[in-house]
């Protein structure tokens, strides 16, 4: 159980460093959403856990939320350590 839930907190690590890139991406230049960016950095999936908005005063328009980025850690890891747990509980029958 201890290995299993070490390698789905390294796998969560990755899975959440995936998805912040991709939010920044997705924030910089988005064919999903349109190639403009509406002047605003905003990283974080589910919730937003930092937000710029690209301005002449750059230094008093952004801001960390460490609520919403322990949120979005914690929900990476539930997924990722129940997808496994699920996956060796099935394997044992």
């Amino acid at each position: 159980m201890r290995k299993t839930l070490l390698k789905g907190t390294i796998y969560s690590v990755f899975l959440f460093a995936t998805i912040s890139f991709i939010t920044v991406l997705n924030s910089v230049n988005s064919p999903i959403t349109g190639y403009d960016n509406d002047g605003e950095l905003a990283i974080g999936f589910p919730f937003r856990y930092y937000h710029e908005f690209i301005v002449d005063c750059p230094d008093t328009n952004w801001g960390w939320f460490p609520e919403n980025l322990t949120l979005d850690i914690l929900i990476c890891w539930i997924f990722v350590n129940g997808f496994l747990v699920l996956r060796e509980k099935g394997g044992k029958k």
